[in-house]
């Protein structure tokens, strides 16, 4: 799209979100389908499909959303092409690790503390080596596999 260096950090950047956004389409279908919740949704019990009337009350307007994520794609990647990439795992691989950091985060026991309260000191104690833990494996996953680091552009 645009030539400077910066243009294309944001381009990607753009780029990567609307790849997130699209699997957030895929799992939404899915769950108001066929009741199938998203992966590793914390949520006690199973949901049920929608009616087929709401479903696709629901997915109607779910596909405005599609047709404009579907346009960040092709114009912030306009030879994107049905052939592997490379380049898409590393971006994938990106985004699945800053979610996964934000989850593990939200376990710091700091923030549990002002989240939920108090907690008995041992499971504190745990929880904050653990996090300590992930978050450093994480974190050393996403500076070794990070689009910026394996994109050729």
């Amino acid at each position: 799209m645009s030539g400077s260096r910066l243009d294309r950090k944001h381009e990607r950047y753009v780029f990567s979100a609307a790849l997130a956004l699209r699997k957030y389409i895929k799992d939404l279908k899915k769950l108001v389908y066929e009741g199938e919740p998203p992966e590793a949704s914390g949520i006690a019990g199973r949901p049920a499909a929608l009616s087929n009337d709401d479903a696709e009350k629901f997915i109607k307007k779910l596909s405005e959303v599609e047709h404009i994520i579907d346009d960040f794609i092709e114009k912030f990647n306009p030879d994107i092409n049905n052939e592997p990439s490379v380049s898409l795992t590393y971006i994938w691989i990106s985004i699945l690790l800053g979610k996964m950091e934000g989850i593990v985060e939200s376990l710091d026991p700091r923030s549990l503390r002002k989240s939920r309260g108090t907690m008995p000191q041992e499971l504190e104690s745990y929880l904050d080596k653990q996090v300590k833990a992930l978050l450093s494996l994480i974190r050393e996953l996403r500076s070794t596999y990070t689009t910026a680091v394996n994109r050729k552009t």
